[in-house]
């Protein structure tokens, strides 16, 4: 997975109009794109950046035929949407939100498929976290370690798996406080990459919220 990103700050200033309590209100804005190489056959991705429209037809407008996006639900269930232009486009089109990994299948067996995101940083953001398994990603384009970087609070027994479907590769990273914490060291995901959380205790929240500047 090759990823490139870039971030750029646009409209910092949003209103110089409004007054409150004889001070101007901005709003900030942190809009950009990332773009991400699809490996051939299956890798795990997320959406990186948020749009006014997260349908897989808007995020994915001119995949391979053939390209196929599935998600794996918390409850077990599996939904998944092929796109071919011969019916249309996208059938069974999915909507897939910062925050949520999911599977991709690149048709090609030796070249890559490259998608941009374009679209805003999502700054706060809730990302429940259930029981058990979950395929998640961080919902701020940013890469580095999940809990001193990203703000995931893992508990004991928890563990974060990533998959290299391609080639059948597992890697897993397990946390115990008991034992000094990350063993084989706290994982860090890139920018777009989906992963699995195992949840061993009850189901929490991921909670980020993302400044820019001093």
């Amino acid at each position: 997975m090759r990823i490139k990103t870039l971030l750029c700050l646009a409209a910092l200033a949003g209103s110089a109009a409004t007054m409150m309590a004889q001070s101007n209100v901005y709003s900030l804005n942190i809009v950009g794109y990332v773009t991400i190489t699809n490996e051939p056959k299956y890798s795990v991705h997320s959406n990186p950046l948020n749009t006014t429209n997260n349908d897989v037809s808007k995020l994915y407008p001119t995949p391979p035929t053939g390209t196929t996006i599935i998600k794996k639900n918390d409850g077990g269930g599996i939904t998944s949407s092929t796109f071919d232009p011969d019916f249309g486009g996208w059938i069974d089109p999915l909507n897939l939100n910062p925050g949520e990994g999911y599977y991709v299948y690149n048709p090609s067996a030796s070249v890559g498929y490259v998608n941009t995101f374009v679209g805003e940083v999502v700054l706060d953001s809730t990302n429940g976290v259930p029981h058990g398994y979950a395929l998640r990603a961080s919902v701020v384009p940013q890469s580095g370690p999940i809990q001193s970087a990203l703000g995931y609070t893992p508990g004991a027994g928890d563990a974060i798996i990533y998959i290299n479907p391609t080639v059948g590769g597992i890697q897993s990273f397990g946390y115990d406080p008991d034992f000094g914490g990350w063993y084989d060291g706290e994982p860090s995901p890139a920018v777009g990459q989906g992963f699995y959380i195992y949840n061993n205790g009850a189901a929490k929240q991921w909670i980020r919220h993302f400044t820019v500047g001093p």
